[in-house]
């Protein structure tokens, strides 16, 4: 496993969250997921298999920044992941 800082990905459970993070994993990259509280428990289920890979998941809400500020901070370097605009 890699020595490198963790690389941050919220929307972990999605389709490009989710192949995001396998090609992170691939190249050895330690990874720190986002996942929803409310998101399915198969696909939560899916990525906690991939701890021995150095997947961490965290569970946390876009909708608040304070909160994702707080998972993605500390040895977290990098956050990926194209995010749609908040309604106003």
């Amino acid at each position: 496993m890699s020595t490198s800082p963790k690389v941050f990905v919220a929307g972990a459970t999605g389709l490009l969250g989710r192949q995001i993070i396998s090609a992170l994993l691939d190249r050895g990259a330690p990874v720190r997921a986002l996942v929803r509280p409310t998101a399915d428990a198969d696909k939560k289920a899916a990525l906690t298999a991939l701890r021995p890979r150095g997947l961490e998941v965290v569970e946390g809400d876009l909708s608040d920044p304070a909160e994702v500020l707080a998972e993605a901070v500390g040895d977290a370097a990098t956050s990926s992941r194209p995010c749609k605009a908040a309604p106003r």
